[in-house]
């Protein structure tokens, strides 16, 4: 780093200070540590912390070193060198965490935007890749301490400047969303499509295709080349693997078995760059921390940082604190959920029941929600399903955009494919809005 001084004093508060880990662990890399012996126990904190949001344990070190020597990272020869710098580097004081955070990060902005440079001008301008040079900007941009919020200077012109340049990328790229696979609904939404930092509910009777849509939108953002993790607590991912390969392989469900091969090829033949990290938890087993310890764990083994998420769905989750109040709890998961999109700057997408008196609505609105209004007012938009038997019979499906933020209330009518897995298959014309 800076000096050898600043690169131990970074490494102990890592190792010390779990308020440090926190707010710095996650930009930080062991390359930026110039000692070998310092990048790979800072490698160990790095890693246990994004692994199991925690300050590297002794454990933790003893069983890290002996998966090195195992893995021939370091020589047994080496071991006495790690422990001795491990025990000088824990006796250090780490009072002084914070200022040493706002100086790291200082730091690892500037190396970050040294090497976007240098990939700029050896990977990205001869290929006239200018959208990955924006989003490295935006990336070393949004580098900051987790949790350490600063006034926006609104009538500042660096700020007035930010957002010039932000709107002429956006009006560039015609869509700064992602899409969600339906061209007139993507028309409605004000980024073109699912935008970071914010909560999307599909609000849905029972077996109307909460799940099928979830999958669907998840879907169609991995074939953008998006990295999307999909968390099931109802459906197995069995069955969610055959929705899947229907809709992908095109091919019925029930014809699967049939078609192995050629399912199998055809799937083969059309992956995206994007991927789909499906985790399955049995009902009201997954709360928000084990959420956020899955990503944080793709991040570490699988290298993959994740654009979405989705949550199937967040009514059977378990709230992260339990309380006698039943609407509180339920409320709360709605606004870890909210918060979590902020972390990580993506989207969440989940979905939610419709009470017994909506169900048989022509148009379900947010009203109809069953359990508390709260997780109405904390989601940015509400897309409900609506369809009478008539309708479901034909496949036929309403989307009713509803008590979202920055968006006008829209009607749509689609065509479904159920039995190829597909929420989608045809869009049919919008609808005058009707009351429910």
């Amino acid at each position: 780093m800076v000096d050898e001084t600043f690169e131990r004093k970074v490494l102990a508060c890592l190792l010390l200070s779990g308020e440090f880990c926190s707010s710095v662990a996650r930009h930080l890399k062991p390359s930026y540590f110039e000692s070998v012996v310092r990048h790979n126990i800072g490698k160990l904190a790095i890693d246990f912390h994004l692994k199991y949001q925690a300050k590297l344990s002794h454990l933790g070190f003893t069983e890290g070193i002996k998966d090195m020597v195992r893995h021939k990272v370091i020589a047994e020869a080496d071991i006495t060198l790690y422990v001795e710098e491990y025990r000088k580097l824990t006796r250090m004081d780490v009072s002084d965490w914070r200022f040493v955070a706002e100086r790291a990060v200082t730091f690892i902005k500037n190396r970050e935007m040294k090497r976007l440079i240098e990939d700029a001008v050896s990977k990205h301008l001869p290929k006239d890749n200018f959208e990955a040079i924006e989003k490295a900007m935006r990336d070393v941009a949004n580098i900051n301490l987790t949790g350490d919020t600063k006034a926006y200077s609104y009538f500042s012109d660096e700020r007035i400047n930010d957002r010039t340049r932000r709107r002429e990328l956006e009006a560039a790229a015609k869509s700064f969303g992602i899409s969600t696979g339906i061209k007139r609904l993507d028309d409605h939404f004000p980024k073109r499509g699912w935008y970071k930092r914010e909560l999307y509910v599909i609000l849905a009777p029972p077996k109307r295709g909460k799940t099928m849509a979830l999958q669907y939108f998840g879907n169609a953002a991995a074939m953008q080349g998006f990295n999307v993790a999909i968390f099931t607590l109802e459906v197995s991912t069995e069955v969610y693997t055959d929705r899947l390969d229907a809709m992908n392989a095109d091919i019925e469900i029930k014809k699967l078995p049939e078609y192995v091969t050629e399912a199998a090829l055809r799937l083969k033949a059309k992956r995206p760059e994007g991927n789909l990290f499906i985790f399955e938890y049995p009902t009201k087993r997954l709360d928000i921390l084990e959420i956020e310890r899955q990503l944080r764990k793709l991040e570490v083994e699988d290298g993959a940082t994740v654009d979405m998420v989705v949550v199937d769905y967040a009514d059977i989750m378990r709230p992260a604190r339990w309380t006698d109040d039943e609407l509180r709890n339920q409320a709360s998961i709605y606004e870890d959920l909210r918060a979590l999109a902020t972390i990580f700057d993506c989207p969440i997408l989940t979905a939610s029941q419709v009470n017994r008196a909506g169900s048989d609505k022509s148009i379900i609105k947010g009203k109809d929600t069953a359990g508390t209004w709260d997780k109405i007012m904390v989601a940015d938009a509400i897309i409900s399903l609506s369809a009478s038997e008539g309708e479901l019979k034909k496949g036929e499906m309403k989307l009713h955009l509803a008590e979202c933020r920055n968006m006008e209330s829209a009607t749509f009518k689609i065509k479904t494919a159920y039995n190829f897995g597909r929420f989608y298959k045809e869009f049919l014309g919008e609808l005058e809005e009707v009351d429910g």
